[in-house]
């Protein structure tokens, strides 16, 4: 009678296979879902800004001003977002997949960025309707080497 199990070598072999399998992809894929993440903060930040725009129109004024803070800005807008964008901003910040210190450094995965009417340029001031990604000292450029104030 033959015997019906794998023999030690074939469950090594099988074994081995599959890590070396998931040694390539798994990073490749920690990437691609890391850009995908980045690209759902940009889709964020381009919904914001045209409900920043809707509410400038309806109510003539700015959801900024001088004397309120980004939370409170954030808050007029909730009306223009559906509910699962405006959980993912409600607190001022917003989740990214990665980011890099230097435009061809190693990324590194996870982060928030706040989320700011203020202009990253010195030269523009703010018009309380446009909202950018705000500065933070090691989260430069996102998983691709963009800066993210660029955005």
């Amino acid at each position: 009678m033959k015997n019906k199990g794998f023999s030690l070598i074939e469950i090594i072999v099988a074994v081995a296979l599959i890590g070396l399998m998931a040694g390539v992809g798994i990073p490749k894929l920690r990437k691609q879902m890391a850009i995908g993440k980045d690209t759902t903060a940009i889709t964020i930040l381009e919904n914001l800004r045209l409900a920043s725009e809707l509410y400038y129109v309806e109510n003539n004024t700015p959801p900024y001003s001088s004397d309120s803070t980004t939370i409170d800005a954030l808050a007029n807008l909730k009306e223009y977002l559906d509910n699962k964008t405006f959980k993912k901003i409600e607190n001022g910040f917003i989740d990214i997949g990665g980011y890099k210190t230097l435009p061809n450094s190693d990324t590194k995965y996870g982060g928030k960025l706040p989320i700011t009417f203020d202009s990253p340029s010195t030269s523009q001031k703010s018009d309380g309707v446009y909202i950018w990604f705000g500065e933070d000292e090691l989260i430069k450029y996102d998983t691709r080497g963009n800066l993210w104030i660029d955005y």
